[in-house]
């Protein structure tokens, strides 16, 4: 769809060869929910898409939402990379000015809950990892369907004939989930990070917690700001059982989300980061990014959603929509990997992926408590 016009060569196309589609299909094949979630919709109650606004009826939510003009958005990501979406927006919409704020998960959701608890609304667009809040959210009326038609056509191509899951579990055939309130944006592979001006060379990531190497110079993501924090060690911990008993004796230096892990790395605070990712350590030359090579690599999926209190509800569709299509790929997910076939991606060197989204609450506590003992919290 053109990003201001019908018929724009940037409109995803609605089939690919099978031989392009097989290559997503290759890169996803172990993907997998982990845990359980009791709030998803009955089987039987997930409709098909809906069908894509005509090119008329799309030109007037272009044109209404460059009358609003603005747009805020609340991201899990790294300023650096919302800063340059934002960027690549705007080259393409300039009468819509994008503001990102950069959260965590819990500071996210809590500034949502809050607002709609008091029947207020400033944000138009969500960009999160978390699919139970998600799921419990949906029914208080937090969210509108998602309608663009870029939005609709990278789901068909996805899907490419599947019929939509009724269980709402991510699958790879699948990217609007909750009829249609939830839509998946790209996937977040996690790997390991180490400070270049340091370390030369390539460190293997079981050599950065089986020694004392790197004691007191360990960085790691908080477990206490969130339950994918938490799934992510625990699910570490099954593949390195020793692995929490040596995060204990390691003296790690603590940090909320990816972003100021990586800042913290780069400026030399610490040498190495147990989990980052590709598109939080893109901006600093001095810093390495590798994978696992023994596993395959675990990732999250960030999911989009439009606030149904937006106060631009015309311009978060737009944007939300041009997500979607080839150039909104291309930015968004810079460092990441693109839910579409037809999009390459920068991490490229992850044997395969292996979706999974945090434990429900009383599994991730449990894990918490433990992990918090060991690490002297």
């Amino acid at each position: 769809m053109n990003e201001n016009k019908a018929g724009n060569e940037d409109h995803i196309p609605s089939a690919l060869s099978r031989r392009r589609f097989l290559a997503l299909g290759a890169a996803s094949a172990g993907a997998l929910a982990v845990g359980t979630y009791g709030m998803d919709l009955a089987a039987g109650a997930v409709k098909a898409p809906e069908k894509a606004p005509s090119s008329a009826a799309w030109e007037k939510i272009i044109n209404a939402a460059n009358k609003e003009a603005n747009l805020n958005i609340l991201s899990v990501l790294n300023t650096a990379h919302d800063n340059t979406t934002a960027a690549g927006f705007t080259s393409n919409y300039p009468g819509i000015n994008v503001t990102f704020s950069t959260l965590t998960p819990a500071e996210l959701e809590a500034k949502v809950n809050a607002e709609h608890a008091a029947h207020i609304g400033t944000v138009d667009v969500v960009f999160n990892i978390d699919r139970l809040w998600h799921a419990q959210s949906l029914a208080q009326g937090y969210f509108k369907t998602i309608i663009g038609p870029d939005v609709v056509a990278a789901d068909a191509l996805v899907r490419h004939g599947a019929p939509p899951s009724t269980t709402n579990v991510p699958v790879a055939s699948q990217a609007l989930y909750y009829n249609d309130t939830l839509l998946t944006t790209l996937i977040a592979p996690w790997g390991y990070g180490w400070n270049k001006d340091v370390i030369h060379g390539k460190p293997s990531f079981e050599s950065l917690f089986q020694t004392d190497k790197y004691k007191g110079r360990f960085g790691m993501l908080d477990p206490n700001q969130g339950a994918n924090t938490v799934t992510l060690l625990s699910l570490l911990k099954k593949r390195y059982p020793h692995l929490w008993t040596r995060l204990g004796q390691l003296n790690p230096t603590f940090f909320e989300t990816a972003g100021p892990l990586v800042q913290a790395m780069a400026a030399g605070a610490v040498d190495v980061a147990l989990t980052t990712t590709a598109g939080a350590t893109d901006p600093y030359p001095n810093l390495g990014f590798a994978f696992d090579s023994k596993h395959k690599a675990l990732a999250t999926t960030l999911y989009a959603e439009v606030m149904a209190t937006a106060p631009n509800p015309n311009a978060a569709q737009v944007f939300v929509d041009w997500v979607m299509t080839k150039t909104g790929q291309s930015y968004w997910c810079s460092g990441y990997d693109s839910v579409l076939p037809n999009i390459s991606t920068t991490t490229g060197s992850a044997i395969d992926t292996v979706f999974f989204e945090a434990y429900p609450a009383a599994e991730a506590a449990k894990d918490l408590a433990q992990l918090n003992a060991i690490l002297h919290r």
